[in-house]
């Protein structure tokens, strides 16, 4: 028997999360077409095959009774899906007609390949994944820590890593908003709040844990910290007036970035009566919530990235490493309530220090600037960083203009009178709505003249229609210069891609890399621009872009990107040797670059699907080595396969074994080990 949402599925037929086949595929070029189907599943959304139906008469029309399908699907896992999906196959019946069920969960090594390139479900199709969506799945790869956010054990870290103090005091905190039942022990709590966690029967800090209450939290997260840096100037090339790296727990350094930020913008200030009112060039709430959602919610499984804050002359940049949580957009951030690192977040919140309500904090930044007549802060993300650039004012004259007790003066004096010359006035007549000029008292005295009036009038004519003119070549002149702004034209360009309009978006790039050759943001330009070309399938022209980028931009933060996906691209023109190299490329020049890994995996498993059974095994060797042996059983496994096909039973047995003695080695593997050694031992 068989569930009846199985029958519901046959008769809608195949969909977003359902496939229906009559049977296995027998023939090689159909077994590839179905990896493709698997991994389609595997890189989008948990899926299920149905086996043994008419997609096109939606019956059931059952299957072979003399295949052994368990034993099969896992060869076509094996042999055509890199990394393998581990489906789960399950069997039933309807109407004494035989089914098989293959259920494939969306997998946490994304992305997974089938004959080269990687590919995606859409509606009731598979394609291959565009250039955007390969890049959020290596965004997300590897992170069975980033889906338990920080809650991931903190490897060499004891309980004695952590300071009694601060726990102490943060305990007392949280008694004293919620009350002693909020808590028993000390030790429960922590570890109900995420602070602990136990591995192998001993208690060990985790991420999260470490971060907040840590004695030197980058003994083991060395990137945890962030770096300042005050340029003299609009840009990077500047000269660095003041830099500073900020470490300890988060709340320290907070404070710190707080302090260093402060130190270097403007203060201005109006004085009423006695009193000294100080206006800051920044909204001082939106620096301290911007600094707060950069330490609290960057990726810090990425350890090789700070949050980075620049201050310029006009405006003050925020990077945070690992970009936006998948599922959480710069469009709904507003309404999206996600927390990457549940741990950091709910303790921040809890006391209310420094976190008020999850959710909330990006609006109270664009109200905070908002109110200071400030121009609208700017979000970006570029799947690596998150980057928030809040803008100062034009001059110290516009920040003055926007307070409330200048524009009360303002409103009496007219608007020529200047911020200076407002704090100069008596407290009496500041506070006055009555204030009367002596020239206006002067002019009520006169009596009325005629031709005084239209001599007034013809000026007010003449004067509009000068007026006018004005506003024509002002208008001109502020087109001209929009087109040869860097950051607007930039702007126009980033907004086509993110909208997904890729030739409008190759063509604003394009006059960009032309218009502004030496511009710090040309080399972002040429690799966003490649990155269009190989979504819309145009790879020649895709790899010449990246070809300029590299040779222009050897490096830069994109170079490693632009040779990874050369590699990619050369794969799927059936082009091995160049994809090859392109790989060894990354792995050798960019040994430190998170991609540098998945390179070398990505030369073994091209090594292993041309048979190169010899260079493959040497290639998942040396990633073993490079990973300091920390392995998931994949490794082992592939060059268990290896020896097999050389025809090496015994070191292929060896292999299977490591699996199987690996702690950290993944079920679905583990299961595929032991059927190996089975069949051996037959």
């Amino acid at each position: 028997m068989v569930d009846t949402d199985i029958i519901q599925y046959i008769n809608k037929g195949p969909g977003q999360n359902v496939d229906i086949k009559k049977d296995l595929p027998a023939r090689e070029m159909d077994k590839r077409e179905f990896a493709k189907l698997m991994v389609s599943f595997a890189n989008t959304n948990d899926g299920m095959i149905i086996l043994g139906a008419d997609e096109e008469t939606r019956t059931v029309v059952g299957i072979g009774q003399q295949r052994d399908y368990q034993r099969e699907v896992m060869q076509i896992d094996e042999n055509y899906c890199s990394p393998p999906v581990a489906p789960e196959v399950t069997f039933g019946d309807i109407n004494n007609q035989k089914i098989v069920i293959i259920n494939i969960k969306r997998g946490n090594n994304r992305p997974y390949y089938a004959d080269g390139d990687c590919y995606v479900r859409k509606g009731r199709e598979v394609y291959v994944a565009s250039h955007s969506e390969m890049q959020e799945m290596y965004q997300k790869k590897s992170s069975f820590k980033a889906e338990r956010n920080d809650k991931w054990p903190v490897e060499g870290a004891t309980y004695e890593d952590l300071d009694a103090k601060k726990i102490k005091d943060y305990l007392n905190k949280v008694k004293d908003k919620f009350g002693e039942s909020v808590y028993g022990s000390e030790e429960k709590y922590l570890r109900d709040m995420g602070v602990l966690t136990e591995v192998s029967g001993r208690l060990v800090p985790t991420a999260g844990g470490i971060l907040m209450f840590g004695k030197n939290p980058q003994r083991f997260l060395i990137s945890s910290g962030v770096r300042l840096a005050r340029f003299q100037g609009k840009d990077t090339g500047s000269v660095i007036i003041d830099q500073k790296e900020v470490r300890g727990v988060i709340p320290e350094m907070i404070e710190k970035a707080g302090q260093f930020i402060i130190k270097h913008i403007g203060v201005a200030s109006t004085i009423e009566g006695m009193k000294r009112d100080d206006i800051a060039e920044y909204p001082i709430v939106a620096v301290r919530e911007a600094i707060t959602n950069a330490i609290a919610h960057r990726d810090y499984t990425i350890d090789s990235s700070q949050v980075r804050i620049f201050i310029f002359d006009d405006r003050i940049e925020i990077y945070t490493p690992g970009g936006l949580p998948n599922g959480v957009t710069v469009e709904n951030m507003m309404y999206t309530q996600y927390s990457r690192n549940r741990v950091l977040t709910e303790i921040l919140v809890s006391t209310g220090q420094y976190m008020e309500k999850l959710g909330t904090g990006i609006r109270r930044i664009k109200i905070a600037v908002k109110q200071n007549g400030l121009r609208e802060p700017r979000f970006f993300d570029t799947g690596t960083d998150f980057i928030l650039t809040l803008y100062g004012p034009v001059d110290k004259v516009s920040q003055f203009k926007t307070h409330t007790r200048v524009i009360r003066a303002q409103q009496v004096l007219g608007p020529t009178k200047s911020p200076q010359e407002i704090t100069r006035l008596p407290d009496d007549l500041k506070s006055s709505g009555r204030f009367v000029t002596k020239e206006h008292k002067h002019s009520q005295s006169r009596r009325y003249r005629p031709e005084k009036a239209r001599a007034r009038k013809m000026f007010l004519r003449v004067a509009a229609a000068g007026l006018i003119l004005f506003i024509v070549f002002f208008m001109s002149f502020l087109q001209r210069a929009r087109n040869n702004d860097p950051q607007l034209q930039y702007q126009k360009a980033a907004l086509f891609h993110s909208q997904k309009e890729y030739f409008r978006a190759i063509e604003a790039y394009s006059k960009f890399i032309k218009r502004f050759p030496s511009n710090e943001k040309t080399n972002d330009a040429q690799y966003y621009m490649a990155a269009c070309l190989e979504i819309l399938g145009r790879d020649v022209e895709a790899l010449n872009a990246y070809d300029e980028l590299l040779k222009a931009y050897p490096r830069s933060n994109w170079a490693a990107y632009a040779q990874y996906w050369k590699g990619e691209i050369y794969r799927k023109l059936d082009q091995f040797n160049n994809s090859l190299e392109e790989y060894e490329k990354v792995e050798k020049n960019y040994p430190e670059h998170p991609l540098a890994l998945t390179a070398l995996q990505k030369i073994a498993d091209c090594y292993y699907q041309q048979g190169k059974f010899n260079e493959a095994i040497t290639a998942y060797e040396n990633l073993l080595y490079k990973k300091e042996f920390f392995s998931d059983g994949f490794e082992y496994y592939q060059t268990g396969l290896c020896y097999l096909e050389l025809k090496q039973p015994d070191k292929a047995k060896i292999m299977f074994q490591k699996v199987l003695t690996n702690d950290k080695a993944k079920p679905d593997i583990i299961d595929k080990a032991k059927a190996k050694l089975e069949e051996l031992s037959m």
